[in-house]
């Protein structure tokens, strides 16, 4: 009963910290796997670093006032746009709509997926480079 008893001291993390402080040690992870010299992977990582800060979106529009916010809808799409982005490669929507089996939200992640990839295109080379 004791750790029940700690355990409901932090029942209660607004959103918006959790999704900060766990952007925070996902990047650290990721940055110190995609360093070292042992094959680590670059998609799974930067996906999920992209679903953290869409979620983090569609968590602070929901604070905003739009009831109707579809907070796993604003994650896989800001997943799709990081992964795109980092990989310049678009069929990441595709991927991430066939893994997921939500066939309605496959041309909102097109599009982040072929902004993301334009916007690094000129600017970074892909990691597959």
């Amino acid at each position: 009963d004791g750790y029940l008893a700690e355990m409901r001291k932090f029942e209660y993390i607004p959103p918006l910290v959790g999704l900060i402080v766990s952007f925070i040690a996902r990047t650290f992870i990721t940055l110190i796997a995609c360093n070292s010299p042992i094959p680590s992977g670059y998609f799974a990582p930067t996906f999920l670093i992209g679903t953290i800060l869409g979620r983090f979106v569609g968590v602070v529009v929901l604070y905003a006032g739009h009831k109707a916010a579809y907070l796993p809808g604003y994650a896989l799409v800001g997943g799709c746009a990081l992964a795109s982005g980092v990989t310049q490669r678009i069929s990441i929507a595709i991927i991430a709509v066939e893994l997921t089996g939500n066939f309605a939200m496959l041309l909102p992640c097109l599009i982040a997926s072929v902004i993301g990839a334009s916007m690094t295109k000129p600017h970074i080379m892909s990691v597959y480079d």
